[in-house]
């Protein structure tokens, strides 16, 4: 089987930490992977060349603009759902706590969003995700992302402080002024990674630090920089938001969930945090993760299903 990847980004967040993670387990099964990236040649080329029994786009507010070259050729296609802003627009829009249409990009709603294609197969990585898709007349599958727990060991010395990890340091919605005013008035040291680091140096911290702030005020597809804290032991704190945040977090057994938006609550549980011991939840964290979100599960659950895009029999 022959599955060519598409994505916007060779090496930038986490959906392309995703496809990195995919691509290698899918490659361990045997499935032949091959990518084309935005700015690489063109992409019927690539089509053509390759000739790939599956379509695997990602990111679709970049490829919506060459709908006749990713669709033309007629190959079973899948699309993953990494951002809710293919129920709105073109721009990067995204969920607000619970509200279906804010703009914390900064940009006003340019119209209705280009639409998918009919008979594409299109796949989100929760059950809350899948229903506010649905809400918005998106149909879609699940497939829970996972993380490759050997690059995330559960860290095992001492720890101190709180730490924030975001891609983008121009992403003010992932708040990390919060984190900043929570660390000074709690009188901690913040460890901060916005981008440019590698996984090892996000998996140092997070094995470090005692609990992970993740004040965001959107709702994430997946939230994969939780998923690889869980793994390493540091505490989740994050606002209770549908989506990945609460899909990932069982408030008060595997990580903390404080309202949307509440500064102060969130501030109070990082102090409760930083004065207890935290030994039984980091147990329950990584265990759930082990059990729920492995990259070998994870690819196994796609294999399935281009096996089934292709009506092949499951072995």
């Amino acid at each position: 089987m022959k599955v060519l990847m598409v994505n916007d980004y060779q090496a930038y967040a986490g959906a392309e930490t995703h496809l990195q993670v995919l691509i290698a387990e899918l490659s361990r099964l045997g499935i032949d992977v091959a990518t084309h990236y935005a700015g690489d040649v063109d992409l019927q080329e690539d089509i053509v060349e390759w000739q790939p029994d599956i379509l695997h786009v990602h990111n679709w507010s970049t490829w919506a603009d060459q709908r006749r070259q990713l669709f033309g050729a007629r190959i079973p296609t899948v699309l993953s759902l990494h951002d809710y802003l293919t129920i709105c627009s073109p721009n990067r829009m995204r969920l607000q706590a619970n509200r279906s249409c804010p703009t914390p990009c900064g940009y006003k709603c340019g119209g209705r969003g280009i639409p998918i294609p009919e008979g594409v197969t299109k796949v989100t990585f929760n059950e809350a995700s899948a229903r506010i898709f649905q809400a918005h007349g998106l149909d879609c599958q699940v497939i829970s992302h996972g993380i490759a727990l050997e690059r995330w060991p559960l860290g095992q010395g001492p720890r101190r402080g709180l730490g924030f990890v975001c891609a983008n340091a121009e992403a003010w919605w992932k708040g990390l002024g919060t984190a900043r005013r929570i660390a000074r008035k709690l009188g901690v040291p913040l460890r901060i990674i916005t981008g440019g680091a590698t996984a090892v140096e996000v998996s140092e911290l997070l094995q470090d630090v005692e609990a992970l702030l993740y004040p965001g005020i959107y709702a994430e597809t997946f939230g994969l920089v939780i998923a690889e804290a869980m793994a390493s032991g540091a505490v989740v704190i994050a606002y209770d938001i549908t989506g990945g945040q609460r899909a990932l977090i069982q408030d008060g057994t595997t990580e903390y969930l404080v309202s949307p938006g509440d500064e102060t609550a969130m501030l109070a549980q990082a102090r409760q945090v930083l004065g207890q011991d935290n030994a039984g939840i980091r147990t329950r964290a990584r265990r759930f993760i082990e059990e729920n979100h492995s990259s070998g599960r994870m690819a196994r659950d796609w294999l399935k299903l281009y096996r089934e895009m292709l009506q092949i029999p499951l072995p």
